[in-house]
């Protein structure tokens, strides 16, 4: 009988880098002057390795565990700040979104 030979190419690419993404664009805190809270922020998924939060200038009389992503403490004044929420991954690549606080005096 008759033979053929026939060449077959195979490529593997690797799999496209995924950055780190917030399932959400913005979130609102509510809070009273001198009234305790502590809430864990939101979660993003995606990205290389470890993902490491951070929260820029958290409002006077609160705090920011980046490796909980819990705030808390007792707000010191009112007002509306807006703070910029930023997740990292392990190769730099980032997603933030906007925190918008209304706090209330008491």
């Amino acid at each position: 009988g008759d033979s053929a030979t026939m060449t077959v190419r195979i490529v593997i690419s690797a799999a496209p880098e995924s950055n780190p993404a917030f399932s959400v664009t913005e979130f609102s805190i509510d809070a009273t002057v001198g009234v305790s809270l502590s809430m864990t922020l939101p979660s993003a998924t995606g990205g290389t390795g470890t993902l490491t939060y951070s929260l820029a200038s958290p409002p006077q009389g609160l705090s920011f565990n980046a490796a909980t992503r819990v705030l808390s403490g007792s707000p010191e004044i009112s007002g509306t700040p807006n703070l910029t929420y930023t997740v990292t991954d392990a190769n730099g690549n980032t997603d933030a979104i906007d925190i918008q606080f209304d706090i209330q005096g008491s």
